[in-house]
C-alpha cells in the first residue's frame, strides 16, 4: 500500500511537470519537412534589403489559433547605415495539408533589452491590419502582403504576426494550416504568444519562423557638416 503522503507528493510533482508541457506545446510540436512536398514560391519582389528569417522551408511548426502570435525581430541597422527604413511588404510561409484560408492580423511593436532584445507588446509602433491568406493547393507556399506606405522604421522592432482565428474549412485534426520555419535556432531573434504567454520560440532548439519585411528604401543617416571655425575651436 503507498502511503497517502506519497501520492500527494507524485500528484504535485506530475502538476509541476505538466505545467510548463501545457504552457510551450506549440513551441515542441515542430516535424521536418515532408520529402516532395510542393513548394510554391511567390514572384521575386526587388528591394534594398529584407530583415527577419529567410531561406528554405525545412521544418514545420503547428499553430494555435485565435491569437497564436509570432514576434520576428527586425532591425534597420542590417540594411547598412540607414536613419529610416521604408518597409514594402511582408513574407510569410505555411504549409497546407487542404485548401483554405488563414485570417491574420500584422503589426509592429518596438523592442526592448540589451543585449537580449524582446517584444514590447504594449509599444506599438504600426498597429495590426488584418489580411486573408488563401492556399488554392496543398503544400508549402510563401505568401506577400504589401504594408501600408507609413511604415517607415527609425529603430529595433519586432514584427508581429497574429493568427487570429481558424476557419471552418481546416479546423479538423490533421488538416490544419502549419508555419514554416528553418532549422538552426539562435535566441533573442523569434517570439511566440500562444496559451497567455510569450516565450523564446528557441527555448526547445527547434527553428525559426520564416517570417521577413522587404526594405524598399534605406534612407542613410546624414551626415553632419562642420563649419571651419567650428574645428578651430575644437582643436585650439
Amino acid at each position: 500500500m503507498i502511503p497517502r503522503r506519497c501520492c500527494a507528493l507524485a500528484l504535485c510533482l506530475a502538476g509541476a511537470l505538466l505545467t510548463p508541457i501545457a504552457a510551450s506545446s506549440a513551441l515542441r510540436s515542430v516535424a521536418a519537412l515532408p520529402a516532395n512536398t510542393p513548394v510554391h514560391r511567390a514572384p521575386s519582389v526587388l528591394g534594398t534589403c529584407v530583415l527577419g528569417t529567410v531561406g528554405a522551408p525545412e521544418l514545420l511548426g503547428d499553430l494555435f489559433p485565435p491569437n497564436d502570435i509570432y514576434f520576428m525581430l527586425i532591425r534597420p541597422t542590417t540594411c547598412g547605415p540607414c536613419s529610416v527604413t521604408v518597409l514594402s511588404n511582408v513574407h510569410v510561409w505555411l504549409n497546407f495539408r487542404k485548401p483554405c484560408s488563414v485570417p491574420v492580423s500584422i503589426s509592429v511593436v518596438r523592442a526592448f533589452g540589451s543585449p537580449c532584445m524582446q517584444p514590447d507588446e504594449g509599444q506599438i509602433l504600426f498597429p495590426a491590419f488584418p489580411t486573408l491568406l488563401t492556399a488554392t493547393d496543398i503544400g508549402t507556399q510563401e505568401f506577400v502582403v504589401a504594408v501600408p506606405a507609413e511604415w517607415r522604421l527609425d529603430t529595433d522592432a519586432f514584427l508581429a504576426m497574429n493568427f487570429t482565428s481558424e476557419t471552418d474549412s481546416c479546423s479538423l485534426a490533421g488538416e490544419q494550416p502549419r508555419i514554416a520555419l528553418v532549422a538552426g535556432c539562435p535566441h533573442c531573434v523569434a517570439y511566440e504568444r500562444v496559451f497567455g504567454e510569450t516565450g523564446d520560440v528557441c527555448q526547445s532548439g527547434a527553428g525559426l519562423p520564416l517570417i521577413s519585411v522587404d526594405v524598399s528604401e534605406c534612407v542613410p543617416t546624414p551626415t553632419l557638416r562642420r563649419s571651419w571655425g567650428t574645428l578651430k575651436l575644437r582643436y585650439r
